[in-house]
């Protein structure tokens, strides 16, 4: 009866599953098992023996690349279908675990969305920035319209309670419980307002 060779227990210098001869360190070949050749990694890959819809393989429960349409599970190292717009991989069916750039996860449904902004994190909507990223140590906020990141003027009071900002540095949407006042001229800042029923401050 013939079985893979495995050199974590047929080869005491190899870590490598498939491998001939370890020649820098046990985690990374240099010489393969036929049909098995090395990948840039120092990995053994094969075509044959290979799971469904699998392209190149560790052995026949373990892909390495999947055909058009499906992605390595981390969770069962196996191809899953991935038909998702955007989507970079999947652990389970049609249900996207991490997207590819330009695009951000919607953990709750699997999907990606298209978030093309400028220095944009997430996004909630199509392109509609709900985070930003930090540049230069400066952590940027969404405009009011999600459609671009700004820096906030953090000298100002009450910046701290400020959820996005515009290209003057000024607040343009607060937190709950605070209301956005913009004095003639002026710079908008976010203060608390108790009063009931107040839409506004002037």
């Amino acid at each position: 009866m013939c079985s893979q060779y495995n050199p974590a227990t047929n080869n005491t210098g190899c870590n490598v599953y498939n491998c001939l001869y370890c020649a820098t360190n046990s985690s990374q070949c240099s010489f393969c098992l036929s049909p098995w050749g090395i990948s840039s990694t120092g990995v053994c890959q094969t075509t044959v023996f290979c799971p469904s819809n699998c392209q190149l393989c560790v052995n026949s429960s373990v892909c390495l690349t999947c055909n058009s349409g499906y992605t390595v599970s981390k969770t069962t190292n196996l191809c899953v279908q991935c038909s998702i717009t955007g989507c970079g991989q999947c652990n389970t069916a049609n249900v996207c675990a991490s997207c590819n750039a330009g695009f951000t996860l919607i953990a709750s449904s699997g999907i990606c969305l298209s978030c093309s902004v400028s220095n944009c994190q997430t996004c909630s909507a199509a392109n509609y920035c709900q985070t930003c990223n930090a540049v230069n140590g400066t952590q940027l906020y969404p405009s009011p319209n999600g459609g671009s990141c700004f820096a906030c003027n953090t000298s100002l009071p009450n910046m701290g309670n400020c959820l996005s900002c515009n290209a003057t540095n000024s607040c343009g949407l607060c937190q709950n419980g605070y209301q956005l006042y913009i004095p003639q001229n002026g710079t908008g800042v976010c203060i608390q307002c108790n009063i009931q029923n107040t839409i506004t401050i002037e």
